[in-house]
């Protein structure tokens, strides 16, 4: 589905990796940016901040096993937290970049953190966006997805509920992340492999049988130790990613430094596109 914003994005290609086959976009050239999208999105969240930033960098964003990708994973892929942290280390090995900025929303902020206490050789700063972090995993409005999967059908009910549009834009869906809003055609991007695809949702509910604190409450004891650059933007009106988890990250990280984002909820990319691209160029280049 992500195909539709290729104007946006670049043209979308496949990779494969031990864990199977990951679909991405690759716009621009320069310093690689790989933007890590969270639970039950895909590459269609960067469709606004993507075009902003292409002239400068080069802009890559896969499509993740995280419930709105459109090619299941091989049956015994690890898609907990660390595991998901791995594909995307490997993902960034397959396609040989170096000194790449990580940039995280929501759990791919998880996954950013995670490989940022690991101190990965390719890995030369990190953007933290409003993700969940510390004992906010997932964000309590959001914490019946944990159990989802140990319920039989659940997931696949979770899914087809979302044809219903009302149903998309409540606080247990996509109502609380966007201040503006989300148009019909990036939710339609995002619901439809839940909906149409098997390995799609059997994927899903293997993340979320790990959406734990206990990845991040480890992660922060090492934030410590991580030496690279860290740029925390975050906005104090988020209804789930508390504004002091912001300013706490800020002080823990050695290298890091804390922007507000205004006027906007979760998806500070979507709500605030132009002040988040302008943060991200500055960033890469004076680190």
């Amino acid at each position: 589905m992500t195909a539709v914003f290729s104007s946006q994005l670049g043209e979308a290609a496949e990779v494969r990796l031990k864990q199977g086959v990951v679909r991405y976009h690759s716009v621009g050239s320069g310093p690689p940016v790989v933007f890590v999208h969270g639970l039950m999105t895909n590459s269609a969240v960067w469709h606004k901040v993507v075009p902003l930033l292409a002239d400068r960098v080069r802009c890559v964003t896969p499509d993740l096993p995280l419930g709105s990708h459109s090619i299941p994973l091989e049956p015994d892929a690890d898609l907990s937290l660390p595991g998901l942290a791995r594909l995307v280390q490997d993902f960034i090995e397959a396609l040989d970049l170096h000194d790449v900025t990580l940039v995280g929303c929501t759990v791919g902020g998880v996954i950013c953190q995670l490989i940022a206490v690991d101190q990965p050789a390719r890995i030369g700063r990190v953007v933290l966006l409003p993700s969940d972090a510390y004992d906010n995993v997932p964000p309590k409005v959001l914490r019946y997805l944990r159990w989802a999967p140990r319920v039989p059908g659940m997931v696949w009910l979770l899914g087809n509920s979302l044809r219903i549009p009302a149903n998309r834009t409540t606080p247990f869906s996509y109502g609380w992340v966007s201040k503006k809003g989300f148009g019909k055609d990036v939710l339609d991007a995002f619901v439809r492999p839940q909906i149409s695809t098997r390995g799609v949702r059997h994927d899903l509910a293997k993340v979320l049988r790990d959406v734990r604190p206990v990845h991040t409450r480890d992660a922060a004891q090492r934030f410590g130790d991580v030496d690279i650059p860290v740029l925390i933007a975050w906005s104090r009106e988020d209804r789930l990613f508390p504004y002091e988890h912001g300013e706490r990250l800020a002080t823990e990280f050695r290298k890091a430094r804390l922007e507000t984002v205004p006027d906007s909820y979760t998806y500070v990319v979507q709500d605030q596109p132009e002040h988040v691209a302008r943060l991200i160029a500055d960033f890469v280049a004076t680190g």
